[in-house]
């Protein structure tokens, strides 16, 4: 009976330790996600600033093209 009993404090006392260690992954994963999408949003923006100057630029460059090209009536 004392081999069981050691033994099946052995398996709870692995169990806690598997649990434990499955938790700690567990928020670091969270960490790591929470993270990540911090990143993308933050890339979001700047594709977002980005693009205003590429449609500023194609503005501006169409507006000189437009002055400097003589009308063709």
């Amino acid at each position: 009976m004392v081999k069981k009993r050691v033994e099946v404090q052995r398996i709870s006392h692995d169990a806690e330790k598997l649990n434990s260690i499955l938790i700690e992954n567990f928020v670091n994963l969270q960490k790591a996600v929470t993270n990540l999408a911090t990143k993308f949003g933050d890339l979001s923006i700047q594709i977002s600033k980005l693009l205003q100057l590429f449609e500023i630029s194609a503005k501006s460059f169409s507006e000189k093209l437009a002055t400097a090209m003589p009308e063709i009536e």
